[in-house]
C-alpha cells in the first residue's frame, strides 16, 4: 500500500514535471525514463531506515542465507548493534529487498552515535549485480563494501562507506536453529523478527572521516527481519531498548498497533532464556521539558504489571524518513504516509521493581 501510493506520487510529480497528464501513456523517451528512476530510487533509499524493526528469518534457515519472496514490497534486514555506553551506539544494517527500480536490490545504512563530532549516518543502495551471498566454507554476505560473516563462533562485519571504515566483532554466532521472537500477518502479507545473535562482546574500530580512529569495547547484537509488510499497515509505531550492565542484559520490543483499543505487543528478553517473554500491556509517556533554554524529550514506557520500566535521558538522534525525501516529495508522500520519525535516546532500564538499573539505547518510531 505505502510504497504503490509512493510510485504513485513519484509519477504524478514526474508527468507534471514533463508536461504531461497523469497516467498518460508510457513514457518512452530515454531522459523521461531516467527522470523517473531517479524519483523512485530516492523514495526507496529515503524509506531504508524504517524496514528494520516491522519484519526475521525462518528459524530453519542459515541466519544469513537471503529467503526472497517474489512480492514486490519484501525486506529482508539484518541490523548489527553494537553498543558502548549509554551515548556510544555504532548500528550497521544491510537490506535485501524488491522495493525500489527492479527485484533483489540490495543498501547499507550506518549510524554512529557518541564520540566528539555529531551524530554520522550514510545510506547507500545498491542493485541485484552488486550483492552477493557464499554458505561455504563459512557464511558470507557482501553488499557492495559492505561485509558481514560468521566464522569459527564468531560474527563479523566491515564497511567502508563514504570516506569512513568500521570494523565490529562480535564474540558470538548464530546457532543452527533460532527461535522466532515474533511473526506478524496482516491480510495477506507478513512480518518476522528474529534475534540471531543475542548480546555478546563487542570490539569496534571506528574510522570517520576528519575524526581520529576509536576503539572500543562494549556489547553487541545481531537483529534480523524479514517481511511483505509496511510499518503503516501494521503499526502506528514501535519501540525497542538495549541494554546492557554488569547483572546482565535486558531488551524490550514493542509493535505498537493501528487500532486505538488494541493491546500493543511485544516482548522481553532479559538474558535467562532462549525465549523472550511475551508483554502486551504498558504505557508510553511522551515529555518535553526546557532545560538551560533548550527544548529536552523524554519517553517513559512502564508494564502495566509494574514488572520493568525504560526511561530516557538524552535525545542523540532524530530522523524523518519525509525530510529526508526534500520538501517537494516529502510533501507529497507525508499527505499518503503520515510522517515516520524515528528517534535514539540515552535511557536506563529497570527490569525488575527494586532492581539494578540498566543502561542503553532506546529506540522509538513514531508515524506523526
Amino acid at each position: 500500500m505505502v510504497h504503490a501510493a509512493m510510485c504513485t506520487i513519484a509519477r504524478l510529480i514526474v508527468d507534471t514535471r514533463l508536461g504531461q497528464e497523469p497516467h498518460a501513456r508510457p513514457l518512452k523517451d530515454r531522459r523521461q525514463r531516467r527522470d523517473r528512476q531517479r524519483v523512485l530510487s530516492c523514495v526507496f533509499l529515503a524509506a531504508l531506515p524504517l524496514y528494520h524493526a516491522t519484519a526475521a528469518a525462518p528459524a530453519s534457515r542459515n541466519a544469513l542465507q537471503p529467503a526472497f519472496s517474489d512480492d514486490e514490497s519484501f525486506a529482508q534486514v539484518y541490523t548489527l548493534t553494537a553498543q558502548h555506553d549509554e551515548e556510544t551506539f555504532v548500528q550497521i544494517r544491510l537490506v535485501l529487498t524488491n522495493l525500489g527500480l527492479g527485484d533483489r536490490n540490495a543498501a547499507c545504512n550506518v549510524l554512529v552515535l557518541g564520540g566528539e563530532g555529531k551524530p554520522w549516518r550514510v545510506n547507500r543502495k545498491f542493485n541485484s549485480r552488486e550483492w552477493t551471498y557464499s554458505g561455504e566454507p563459512n557464511p558470507v554476505l557482501s553488499v557492495g563494501p559492505c561485509r558481514m560473516s560468521f566464522q569459527q563462533d564468531k560474527t563479523y562485519i566491515s564497511v567502508m562507506l563514504a570516506g569512513a571504515t568500521i570494523d565490529i566483532t562480535l564474540d558470538g554466532a548464530p546457532e543452527e536453529a533460532e527461535p522466532l521472537y515474533a511473526r506478524h500477518v496482516h491480510k495477506h502479507r507478513f512480518y518476522e523478527y528474529a534475534m540471531p545473535v543475542r548480546w555478546s562482546a563487542a570490539r569496534t574500530v571506528v574510522n570517520l572521516p576528519g575524526e581520529p580512529q576509536r576503539e572500543l569495547n562494549g556489547y553487541g547484537m545481531l537483529e534480523q527481519t524479514r517481511s511483505t509488510t509496511y510499518p503503516s499497515d501494521i503499526c502506528q509505531g514501535w519501540l525497542i531498548f538495549r541494554g546492557y550492565g554488569a547483572d546482565g542484559y535486558f531488551l524490550a520490543s514493542c509493535r505498537i498497533p493501528r487500532e486505538e483499543d488494541s493491546a500493543a505487543v511485544g516482548w522481553i528478553w532479559t538474558g535467562d532464556g532462549a525465549q523472550g517473554d511475551a508483554w502486551a500491556s504498558f504505557s508510553l509517556r511522551s515529555d518535553s521539558k526546557t532545560l538551560g533554554g533548550k527544548r529536552k524529550e523524554f519517553e517513559t514506557i512502564l508494564a502495566s504489571n509494574q514488572s520493568f520500566r525504560v526511561k530516557s535521558h538524552k535525545l542523540l538522534y532524530r530522523y524523518s524518513f519525509i525530510d529526508a525525501l526534500g520538501p517537494i516529495i516529502g510533501a507529497m508522500v507525508k499527505l499518503v504516509v503520515g510522517d515516520p520519525v524515528v528517534r535514539h535516546y540515552s535511557a536506563h532500564a529497570q527490569p525488575s521493581p527494586g532492581g539494578p538499573a540498566m543502561n542503553g539505547v532506546l529506540e522509538v518510531m513514531r508515524i506523526e
